[in-house]
């Protein structure tokens, strides 16, 4: 069975992601696309990645997580394609 990581993914989508800052150590604020199911994170260091493939239950879910670095670092982290944004 391949992984995402096997797979050469480049992502393009001429989209803007408007984020929600939240309540959170490690994150400042999240943004999701739910037509390209593209997820965008913007760390409190300044930087920011676009996560793919995730379902709007997952945004949904870590949107509601009492800690949002738990939860990412728990079901999103290295776990979906993703890049960080320049």
């Amino acid at each position: 069975m391949e992984s995402f990581r096997d797979i050469d993914i480049k992502m393009e989508f001429n989209i803007i992601i408007n984020r929600i800052s939240v309540t959170s150590s490690h994150i400042r604020s999240i943004g999701y696309d739910l037509e390209s199911k593209t997820l965008e994170i913007e760390f409190k260091s300044g930087d920011s990645f676009l996560y793919y493939t995730i379902d709007e239950e997952l945004h949904l879910d870590l949107m509601n997580a009492e800690s949002k670095g738990k939860f990412y670092n728990r079901y999103i982290r290295g776990q979906f394609p993703s890049e960080k944004k320049y």
